[in-house]
């Protein structure tokens, strides 16, 4: 009995043994860095395409541009991982006012790359007001708190964190998230983003698919949704194309214009009583609006067929219009020339309430 215990503990040590050398087999690392440096004019640009890395980007005084690259292999065995090193080619080089790198793989040799892996990682010192353009797949993309130049950046499979900018600022995003501080001009494209934060946005145009955005205060926002979600905690004036998603904002000064509302729900919570317009075209959509008591303005909702126009807690309100034709004009505190204006399509719904 204990020889079979004995014999069992054995073959027991053995296979777990040969299991961590299957699982975990010998890693071997080889590394290079790549430096260079160019001097620089208020007029020039950098541009930077990488991959399997992160750009990390600093500013300083001087008027030139360091680049170091550093490259990581990761290999079974010290031929693979040499070889893979030899793989990667860093082209630097400046031609006009141009000042470039960019990262190439070349095809590898030979076997099918497994338990083999890259790292690429671009570290840039560069004056604060120099315009760039920075690509990168497979990695992420770190920007400093203040960001002066005016920006181009590309992103694929990896994150974006990054301050302020104070001049234009164009960002497309696809399978990751971003961060970012305050917008003065800024351009997004969005695809499969599961996280988009933003500070405060003074002109912000947006076109985003799968993705989720949130935001502080928005001045104005044009911005085309579909599958997916928008958080706005305030905006003065909003244009929007809302389909299959949802919709929150938290206070509303001025107007909103949404082209269409398409299998979707938008929710103001307040509605400031000096708001201008609000303008709707619902395709089986919802709205909800929150009002504060003391706001004199006009409900006008048409096409209502088979939607919903629930208008409550005013005690100053009129209400007039077609009920065959499920047309409805409500005049609250008197009316006035301020109009929320929804076209249901049929098939939507209003809801407007006293906060």
């Amino acid at each position: 009995m204990r020889q079979n215990y004995v014999f069992g503990l054995a073959l027991l040590l053995w296979l777990t043994c040969s299991f961590s050398l299957v699982a975990n087999p010998l890693e071997v690392v080889k590394k290079k860095t790549i430096e260079r440096s160019f001097n620089v004019g208020s007029n020039d640009r950098l541009h930077v395409e990488n991959r399997y890395g992160n750009i990390t980007v600093t500013y300083w005084n001087k008027q030139e541009v360091a680049l170091r690259v550093e490259i990581e292999s990761k290999a079974r065995n010290e031929r693979r991982a040499e070889e893979n090193l030899g793989r990667v080619r860093v082209e630097c080089g400046k031609t006009g006012g141009v000042v470039s790198a960019i990262t190439s793989i070349e095809p590898r040799k030979s076997g099918n790359g497994s338990h083999e892996s890259f790292n690429i990682h671009y570290y840039i010192q560069m004056p604060g007001r120099l315009a760039a353009e920075l690509s990168q797949k497979y990695g992420n993309i770190y920007l400093p708190d203040k960001n002066e130049g005016k920006m181009d950046i590309w992103l694929k499979y990896g994150n974006l964190k990054a301050g302020d900018f104070s001049r234009a600022v164009s960002i497309e995003a696809k399978y990751g998230n971003i961060e970012v501080g305050d917008l003065r001009d800024a351009r997004l494209d969005l695809g499969y983003v599961g996280d988009a934060r933003l500070g405060n946005v003074e002109s912000l145009h947006v076109d985003s698919k799968y993705s989720d955005m949130k935001l502080k205060r928005a001045r104005s926002l044009e911005m085309e949704m579909k599958y997916g979600n928008l958080s706005v905690e305030s905006a003065d004036e909003l244009d929007l194309e809302i389909k299959y998603s949802k919709a929150t904002i938290g206070e509303l000064k001025r107007s909103l214009s949404v082209g269409s509302l398409s299998y979707s729900d938008l929710r103001i919570r307040h509605l400031s009583p000096s708001f201008k317009e609000i303008d709707v075209e619902s395709h089986y959509g919802n709205m909800e609006v929150g009002v504060p008591a003391t706001a004199s303005f006009r409900i006008v909702a048409n096409e209502m067929t088979y939607g919903r126009c629930d208008v409550k807690g005013f005690k100053k309100m009129n209400s007039k219009g077609n009920e065959r034709e499920r047309d409805f004009i409500y005049e609250i505190n008197g009316g006035g020339s301020s109009t929320i204006h929804f076209d249901g399509g049929n098939y939507g719904n209003l809801k407007v309430y006293e906060l």
